[in-house]
């Protein structure tokens, strides 16, 4: 089931979800405008996992790896652009 959120102008969508560890999470993006977007993984005791910045200029699609070393549990995607907006959505990683 994808996951999505609206953040002013733009919105993204997550899959799979819930993701096996080893995997690719596939973040799209719609309507979303030419700016840099810090994305970042929290586990549920508030400890930032990952972290990566990205351009979007012309992106629809961002591709996430779930890396090995990833415990099973729920966590929060947080995709934050250069004007300080924040969409966030839960991902569980199996």
């Amino acid at each position: 089931m994808a996951q999505n959120n609206t953040l002013k102008a733009w919105e993204a969508y997550i899959y799979p979800n819930p993701i096996a560890v080893g995997k690719n999470l596939t973040i799209n993006l719609a309507h979303c405008p030419e700016t840099t977007i810090k994305i970042s993984l929290w586990n549920t005791n508030g400890s930032k996992v990952a972290e990566s910045w990205v351009e979007t200029k012309g992106l629809q699609q961002i591709i996430l790896p779930i890396q090995e070393k990833m415990a099973p549990g729920i966590y929060l995607l947080r995709l934050i652009d250069e004007n300080a907006n924040m969409i966030s959505l839960k991902v569980t990683i199996a």
